[in-house]
């Protein structure tokens, strides 16, 4: 049988350990990454950037994923919010040219306030360039979500694309 005293200290550390499972469900991030499916040809304003179906991953297995990979390679938004899309990208042009190459977010086919997710331009652009760029932009529920290219460049490109795309709602 255990002494009042025991007793006390095993509801203080039941407690303890509720409130610190409550405190970790507040702080748990729900990040989302996504490969991308990288490209060859040449670059439009409006080519769309695939992401690998089925290559999402969570960082918070016990929260389900807010965005997944459609069979058309875009995203599609599981649950509306504000969210911070941060995105490793590359360009590799077939021959040195003298221009910009920016990649946009498009939210049901539109482009928001502030789409640009990143980019480059110089006076030669040659050899793999790769660059990281992150844009902030409320999502609704169910919207597709796509990556644009934006370029003046008239050549070819070895390859070009996201890597990866990190998705974390901002609070």
């Amino acid at each position: 049988m255990k002494t009042n005293f025991e007793r006390g200290q095993l509801n203080a550390q039941d407690d303890l350990n509720a409130n610190f499972k409550e405190i970790e469900t507040g702080l748990a991030l729900q990040t989302t990454i996504v490969e991308g499916r990288p490209l060859t040809g040449a670059g439009t304003s409006e080519t769309v950037l695939p992401f690998k179906e089925g290559s999402e991953k969570s960082t918070h297995p016990s929260i389900p994923p807010f965005f997944t990979v459609g069979g058309d390679g875009n995203l599609l938004c599981l649950k509306a919010g504000t969210y911070l899309f941060e995105s490793a990208n590359f360009v590799q042009p077939s021959v040195e040219f003298n221009g910009y190459f920016y990649l946009n977010l498009k939210i049901n086919g539109s482009r928001p306030v502030n789409p640009r997710i990143g980019g480059l331009g110089a006076n030669t652009v040659k050899n793999r360039n790769d660059f990281f760029g992150r844009v902030i932009a409320t999502v609704p529920e169910n919207a597709t979500i796509s990556v644009v290219t934006e370029t003046n460049a008239s050549v070819s490109f070895t390859g070009f694309g996201v890597v990866v795309l990190t998705i974390t709602p901002v609070f």
